[in-house]
């Protein structure tokens, strides 16, 4: 079965659609939440990721929204670097100016590096061959491509980014930077539908798809 034919006969269900229009784009309501964006979050970039590495080191809840390239940044670049071992990551573009700076390629460096590591992208459109990644994923198996058919990313506006069971970034709409951030939160069930159901349709849309690209 194709991506799109996933996309329509699977997803688009009245389960899914609840758990899009709902719980896409949550800014932390759950009582006990203590990084709620409108009360208490750092807006410095040295307090936001202060804040979210602490919780990552320490496997404590982070339910967030973050709205801009900088704050991308920080929530990518730290989960790979505190990711156990696996990672999903269904992109638009792979915008170079986040997956072509140092401070990822670092990250992902350090992340193939761990044990039993695995990093597999879904991309929206087509890559240069000489993008930082492609690059990386040309020496390392670790690292698996493959291009979402243009037939199938017009039936659907978001994005979003995998890590190990325990969480993800969530974009409603792919062209723009604002993004639902939650971890550890499975507790929740707002937020464990919209983990559960991101994963159940990345692995659909990758096991559609026969070619690699890297």
């Amino acid at each position: 079965m194709c991506c799109l034919q996933f996309w329509r006969s699977e997803i688009l269900n009245p389960i899914f659609l609840y758990t899009l229009k709902h719980h896409g784009d949550l800014r932390c309501t759950s009582q006990g939440c203590a990084h709620s964006v409108a009360t208490s979050i750092d807006t410095s970039l040295n307090g936001y990721a202060e804040m979210f590495e602490k919780a990552l080191k320490k496997k404590t809840q982070f339910a967030n929204f973050n709205k801009d390239m900088n704050h991308a940044a920080i929530i990518v670049c730290m989960a790979f670097r505190h990711a156990e071992n696996n990672i999903r990551l269904l992109s638009h573009k792979l915008d170079e100016s986040l997956y072509g700076s140092k401070w990822f390629l670092d990250e992902l460096e350090r992340f193939i590096g761990k044990h039993d590591s695995s990093l597999k992208i879904l991309i929206e459109s087509d890559i240069a061959e000489d993008h930082p990644v492609m690059q990386m994923s040309a020496q390392h198996d670790q690292i698996e491509v493959k291009r979402v058919p243009d037939v199938d990313v017009r039936e659907y506006p978001f994005n979003f980014m995998l890590v190990d069971d325990v969480g993800y970034r969530f974009e409603r709409d792919r062209n723009s930077h604002g993004a639902t951030v939650v971890f550890n939160y499975d507790d929740d069930i707002r937020f464990k539908e919209l983990r559960e159901s991101c994963d159940t349709w990345f692995n659909a849309c990758w096991e559609s798809i026969d070619t690699k690209i890297a």
